[in-house]
């Protein structure tokens, strides 16, 4: 089973642990590029490949049935957002700021943050995202 039939539908989120800051932003920026690879391959799916029935999907190759279920969870892909959590020091590059900055942290990981918010909103209101967290 992959993340389609398992992660996804659980609205389950994910942590990575680095050996380094810099390797935590390396991960968070592969993470992001792949994601959003995948959600415009996902975009781009032909629509007879839409809304199959389960035994149409079984039919499909592998990688096919993949995209097939997972389209069904593009909104969720959609609303994704991989942050980078790593403590700044003095002489951080710039474009580190964004990662180690202590009130973004807080508004990510904090004991209200998005990351500890459902990854699907009950409510219209209650939106959020984060689930993945370098």
């Amino acid at each position: 089973m992959g993340s389609t039939q398992t992660v996804l539908p659980r609205g389950l989120k994910a942590q990575v642990v680095a050996v380094s800051r810099k390797a935590a932003i390396r991960y968070r920026e592969v993470l992001a590029s792949q994601l959003r690879k995948r959600i415009e391959q996902l975009e781009g799916l032909p629509p007879h490949r839409l809304g199959l029935p389960p035994d149409m999907v079984a039919e499909l190759t592998a990688e096919e049935q993949y995209l097939a279920r997972a389209h069904a969870h593009l909104d969720m892909l959609r609303r994704i957002e991989i942050a980078a959590v790593i403590s700044g020091e003095q002489n951080d590059p710039w474009a580190w700021k964004e990662w180690s900055d202590p009130a973004k942290t807080e508004q990510r990981v904090g004991a209200k943050g998005w990351f500890k918010m459902p990854l699907m909103p009950t409510t219209r209101t209650s939106s959020t995202g984060w689930p993945f967290c370098a």
